[in-house]
C-alpha cells in the first residue's frame, strides 16, 4: 500500500513539473517506464514486509513453515497497488489530487486489508472486496490453518495478478496520454 501512495504522488509531480517529457524522450516502451517505478516503490516494502511477517508469527505462535507463500504475495499484490498509484497520480489533473488519492488508497488498503471482514457492515465489506490488497492478505493468512486450502490461496493470488496486469495496463494508457500533451 505504501507504493500505490507514493507512485501517486511520484507520477503526479512529475506529470505538473513536465518530467513526463523526458522520460518520453528515453529510447524504453512507455511500460518499462512504469513498471521500473512501480518495481522500485513496492521494492522498498519487501524488507519490512518480510520482518512483520516473522515477527508476527513469532508474536502470535503461528507457524513459519508457510512464509514463503509471500514470495508470490508481495510482487502480486505489490504490482496490483503500484499499478492504481501510477494510474492515480497520471489521471490525476494536478498534484495535490495524485497526493489526496495516493493518501486514500493507502489508507483503505491498510484498514480495510487488514481488519476482519466478519464485523464490518456489509457496504465497507464491499469495498473491502474491491482492493487487491486485501485478496494478498487473505492468500497469506489462509496458509495459516492446520490445513490451508491451496485452491483458495491460488484463487486470492490470481485476483493480484488479474489487477495487477490490469492496472499497469491502465498506468501505461494513462502514461502515454500524459506524455503526449
Amino acid at each position: 500500500f505504501v507504493a500505490l501512495n507514493l507512485l501517486a504522488q511520484y507520477f503526479g509531480q512529475l506529470r505538473s513539473s513536465g518530467g513526463l517529457d523526458h522520460y518520453a524522450t528515453l529510447p524504453v516502451p512507455p511500460a518499462a517506464v512504469v513498471l521500473g517505478a512501480a518495481g522500485a516503490y513496492a521494492s522498498f516494502t519487501v524488507p519490512g514486509t518480510v520482518v512483520t511477517a516473522v515477527v508476527g508469527c513469532l508474536l502470535f505462535g503461528l507457524p513459519l513453515a508457510h512464509l514463503w507463500v509471500l514470495v508470490a504475495v508481495i510482487p502480486l499484490a505489490g504490482a496490483a497497488l503500484a499499478g492504481l498509484g501510477a494510474a492515480l497520480g497520471l489521471l490525476a489533473p494536478r498534484p495535490e489530487l495524485a497526493t489526496l488519492l495516493g493518501q486514500l488508497g493507502m489508507s483503505a488498503a491498510l484498514l480495510l486489508g487488514v481488519l476482519p471482514a466478519e464485523r464490518m457492515p456489509e457496504v465497507v465489506r464491499l469495498a473491502r472486496d474491491l482492493l487487491p490488497s486485501t485478496y494478498g492478505v487473505e492468500a497469506f493468512a489462509r496458509t495459516f490453518g492446520a490445513r490451508p486450502d491451496w485452491a483458495f490461496v491460488l484463487g486470492d493470488l490470481a485476483v493480484c495478478a488479474a489487477v495487477g496486469v490490469i492496472s499497469l495496463a491502465v498506468a501505461t494508457w494513462a502514461y502515454r496520454r500524459a506524455a503526449v500533451r
